[in-house]
């Protein structure tokens, strides 16, 4: 702006009226800013409670996992001890059948219903018997090998949930960075 030269100088009041202006001008910019850092700070404020809320989540999320983990083991052991006791069972229940079987042999001439059980017999006994001396080596391999691969596995799965329970994502972090700064 130029200012009118007087006897003195510059005008006073011109000069005055400038400055005035240049004031009001630069208050209004600096409440303008003012305001921005208020909504800024509000909006970090919320974020970050937000951020605090996700990580309790996150956090009650691998408790959560962790329980069912736990549990799903609980009934994997007991489906596979009511297994056992099963076959057990019929294992059993096959020994007095051919024990039952025999005496009536000894006791009854072979008829065609006794040939049809002895038949019967010897099918029920290459599913029990015989599979369980050939293969009994194998299926202990299997078991054993199923048993370690699924530790392996929990301990994994363990691992993973307790070394992310409690860090937040650094994507989700400069996500909200960014956001600030787009803001500002």
């Amino acid at each position: 702006m130029d200012f009118r030269i007087v006897k003195k100088g510059y005008d006073t009041k011109e000069t005055k009226d400038y400055i005035l202006k240049i004031t009001k001008e630069s208050e209004e910019e600096i409440s303008k800013k003012n305001a921005i850092i208020l909504n800024l700070k509000d909006r970090l404020s919320t974020l970050s409670d937000r951020v605090k809320e996700m990580e309790s989540q996150k956090r009650l999320i691998s408790l959560s996992l962790l329980k069912a983990v736990e549990k799903a083991e609980e009934i994997d052991a007991i489906s596979q001890q009511k297994y056992s006791e099963e076959l057990a069972s019929l294992k059993s229940f096959h020994i007095r059948w051919t024990a039952l079987y025999n005496r009536l042999i000894e006791k009854y001439p072979l008829d065609e219903d006794l040939k049809n059980a002895k038949e019967f017999t010897k099918k029920i006994n290459e599913i029990f018997i015989l599979p369980n001396r050939l293969d009994k080596d194998a299926i202990e391999q299997f078991n054993r090998e199923t048993k370690r691969q699924n530790e392996e596995k929990k301990s994994k799965e363990k691992a993973k949930i307790i070394d992310n329970s409690y860090d937040i994502d650094d994507i989700e972090i400069t996500k909200l960075l960014s956001q600030i700064e787009t803001d500002l």
